[in-house]
């Protein structure tokens, strides 16, 4: 065998390591959504494509994508900043919702990329509520991908939003995460301008009084035909949702089971419900849980 021969072999040997990584892992890896990625309110990330002007829709920056590379299988939460901790979860790549999607559909909470220099690691993704991780203040994680040999497609599914700092420093009682999200404590927000905290306005609330009412910050249809209900709630307490489809005949039914609250606002997903205009939902606080 020739120099000259031996070369060219060499090169289309390196040529052809650039499809394969190791343990027969085919890179590039592809990497996108098939559902849209909601926020804090059920409601889509904002994000196109920068071509979507071309097709007469909006060019919109996107929410930040972080691709993360996990040492060994974890996740672990980022810091109130939206870094990763430790030396586990290591942030390899970024993208934007709405990056790698079609432009001509406009903003549909998607995004797509590809990893040409992948190397079989587990990985998962981190998806923010804004563009920047100075203004992000919720995350939502997809699951861990664990490549098998020949595969080459992940599809991240992110299923659950978090909140970046869940500190209360404030006296209204309201966490770091939702001041920075609302820019400050709402002046009409309870604990704002010297008034009572949110603990004892929701406190006020008495349990099993069927004419007493938590009060509801929205209720939002989503892509699946659901509605999902929002309510202001205090850590530890137990929340039952009622659902009426005429308001006028005032037969309230549950929504699901007795939610414990794990924050300030909590939710529950009523399931195929298509609330009309004269449907009602109300929450009460449960007495004995």
């Amino acid at each position: 065998m020739n120099t000259a021969f031996r070369m060219c072999l060499f090169v289309l040997m390196l040529a052809a390591s650039n499809f394969t990584a190791r343990a027969g892992i085919t890179v590039p890896l592809h990497i996108g959504t098939t559902n849209a990625i909601v926020n804090q309110f059920g409601q889509t990330l904002p994000g196109s494509d920068s071509a979507a002007a071309l097709f007469g829709q909006p060019v919109v920056a996107g929410d930040l994508v972080q691709i993360i590379r996990t040492q060994d299988g974890s996740i672990s939460p980022p810091d109130a900043g939206g870094n990763p901790t430790g030396t586990n979860n290591v942030v390899i790549s970024t993208a934007y919702v709405g990056q790698g999607v079609d432009p001509a559909v406009g903003q549909i909470g998607q995004f797509g990329l590809s990893l040409p220099d992948y190397d079989g690691s587990s990985i998962f993704c981190r998806v923010f509520n804004a563009h920047d991780l100075a203004s992000a203040s919720f995350y939502g994680d997809s699951q861990v991908y664990n490549p098998g040999a020949g595969y080459s497609v992940f599809t991240p599914v992110v299923t659950a939003v978090h909140l970046l700092d869940a500190n209360v420093t404030d006296p209204s009682g309201l966490n770091n995460s939702w001041i920075k999200l609302l820019g400050g404590v709402p002046t009409n927000f309870p604990g704002a301008n010297g008034g009572a905290t949110y603990a004892n306005f929701i406190n006020g609330v008495t349990p099993g009084n069927l004419s007493s009412f938590v009060e509801m910050t929205q209720v939002l249809p989503d892509l699946d035909g659901n509605m999902i209900v929002y309510w202001y709630s205090l850590t530890g307490q137990v929340y039952q949702v009622e659902y009426a489809a005429n308001l006028n005949s005032g037969d309230y039914a549950a929504v699901g089971s007795p939610v414990t609250a794990t924050d300030w606002v909590s939710q529950i997903t009523h399931a195929g419900s298509t609330a009309g205009t004269n449907a009602s939902y109300r929450v009460k606080l449960l007495l004995n849980p």
